[in-house]
């Protein structure tokens, strides 16, 4: 008998520890991807890495909560308050870091349009490379034709410029990449670069 009772308590205790680690792993992944889709950690390409991490991590979690769960009704013929707690909190958080925490561009414009009008007097921009608008990463600001050009640092790579323009007399030109409109004179930008 108490070998048997042994081997429950070695069980039950066993059960806990995959609990917490799946809660433990599952909280992690979710700030992972909370920083990385808000923007707010990291700067630059790396936050495709983290993003990338969190939801490996979530995947792992959820392989640890089947795991647990098939064990916990097949073997066990039991149910925990946790089986149902895990799909509602990793549920919310994914929709959180997805839906309600990037950053929208209206609550950044007073701030893009300073730095627009600041590269206009100017000519060129006077803000130094790579620097934050808000929660916006901007890798360089230029002037063209009369438009002033923000690219975001963060969608930016290989042969494909995203970001911003400030144009006062309508759309930029279409030569230079799609242009989608925002609100005023500012516009959604994408191009391809020619090596």
């Amino acid at each position: 008998m108490r070998r048997l009772s042994g081997r429950r308590v070695a069980q039950e205790r066993g059960h806990h520890v995959r609990w917490a680690v799946t809660m433990a792993g599952t909280a992690a992944a979710l700030i992972l991807l909370l920083l990385s889709m808000g923007h707010w950690w990291p700067r630059g390409f790396a936050w495709m890495f983290t993003a990338a991490a969190g939801w490996a991590m979530l995947a792992l979690a959820a392989l640890c909560w089947a795991i647990s769960t098939v064990y916990t009704i097949g073997y066990r013929r039991s149910w925990s308050w946790w089986q149902l707690l895990w799909p509602v909190v990793t549920a919310l958080g994914s929709t959180v870091a997805l839906v309600v925490v990037p950053p929208e561009f209206a609550d950044a414009r007073p701030e893009f349009d300073a730095a627009a009008m600041q590269a206009l007097d100017a000519g060129m921009p006077t803000s130094p490379d790579g620097f934050r608008i808000g929660r916006f990463e901007v890798g360089r600001v230029y002037v063209r034709s009369g438009d002033v050009y923000f690219v975001d640092a963060r969608n930016t790579m290989f042969n494909l410029e995203q970001g911003w323009a400030y144009s006062v007399d309508g759309p930029p030109e279409p030569s230079y990449g799609t242009h989608e409109p925002l609100d005023g004179h500012w516009f959604r930008y994408e191009r391809a670069l020619d090596w």
